[in-house]
């Protein structure tokens, strides 16, 4: 119940947890079954790759 008042009102909800049948994944809009550890740094380096430097720029103002 925490999880879900605090993101109440969000566009997108993207749940990462190693149990399948965590409770955030009942009202997540996307939900990925793995150790957000190990699957965060990939993430993080999509998105770096996706981004223009003046994208970057414009995300660190």
């Amino acid at each position: 119940i925490q999880h879900r008042v605090g993101v109440e009102g969000a566009d997108l909800i993207v749940a990462i947890n190693t149990d399948p049948n965590a409770p955030i994944f009942e009202f997540a809009h996307l939900g990925i079954v793995t150790d957000a550890i190990r699957f965060l740094p990939a993430l993080t380096e999509a998105f770096t790759r996706r981004l223009s430097p003046h994208s970057r720029d414009k995300l660190a103002s």
